[in-house]
């Protein structure tokens, strides 16, 4: 008997986006967090963008990998989805701010 294969992940080009919107507006949500813990401090700072230049990386080549399960002929949309991933980061943190004052 033979073990069946795993599926690949399959995400459409518009659950990418959406994934990197969802991912962004979490991302953003974690920075401010950091942010508020250490009361706006250098080193609440330094640590936030470690974390979200590692996180964006991340969530990137998740997308990628996925992209190319799928075989695509065509290159993976990578600027496409790190504008979604900042626009939500940025709508996150705005939206926190508003909020917060």
């Amino acid at each position: 008997m033979t073990k069946p294969t795993a599926k690949a992940i399959s995400l459409s080009p518009t659950g990418s986006l959406l994934t990197s919107v969802s991912a962004g507006l979490l991302l953003g949500r974690v920075v401010m967090g950091l942010s508020a813990r250490h009361h706006g401090s250098t080193a609440g700072l330094v640590v936030s963008m470690i974390f979200l230049i590692a996180a964006t990386a991340s969530v990137t080549l998740f997308l990628t990998h996925a992209h190319a399960q799928r075989r695509s002929a065509q290159p993976a949309p990578i600027q496409t989805w790190l504008v979604a991933l900042g626009a939500g980061i940025l709508a996150s943190i705005h939206a926190e701010s508003l909020f917060q004052g």
